[in-house]
């Protein structure tokens, strides 16, 4: 019996210690969460982009209509992923067709990212990217537009 609460105590020791290091993780990148990635600059910086997608959502008769019309859109140069995020049906647990990819410019292989209200920032395969998830729900099916765009740091 001394060996299981021994067992127990180590068991829980650990847990608590990688949860503890998990959530000061998530605490320092939101703390640490850069001016180039709020919501506010970034949403000022693509504002016409975003505004042309909202159109397109405006004059769109379905998901596929919609999908179909950002497709067609100039994009700026600086897109290298574009999808829709369908809504989620909690009915079908599979992640089968969850998002509708439209652009993807880049290899698939290392991904590192963090989003706070609605915006984020991140690593793919060693290039910078900010990301705007866009708010697109009054299509019925859909939830969000995420968006990556290429950033160059301030220091290059």
């Amino acid at each position: 019996m001394k060996d299981f609460f021994k067992i127990l105590a180590i068991t829980m020791t650990v847990f608590f210690i990688m949860a503890g290091a998990c959530a000061y993780s998530v605490y320092k990148s939101h703390k640490n969460f850069p001016e180039y990635a709020k919501k506010e600059f970034l949403y000022e910086k693509y504002k016409d982009y975003l505004n042309s997608i909202d159109q397109e959502l405006a004059s769109s008769t379905s998901l596929l209509d919609f999908a179909a019309k950002i497709e067609k859109l100039e994009h700026p140069e600086e897109v290298i992923y574009l999808c829709l995020e369908k809504e989620s049906d909690f009915d079908n647990h599979s992640n089968d067709n969850d998002e509708i990819e439209i652009i993807k410019k880049f290899e698939s292989g290392s991904k590192s990212t963090y989003t706070s209200n609605g915006t984020g920032y991140g690593r793919i395969n060693g290039q910078n990217i900010v990301i705007i998830k866009h708010d697109v729900s009054s299509q019925k099916g859909l939830e969000t537009c995420v968006i990556y765009f290429k950033h160059e740091s301030e220091s290059k």
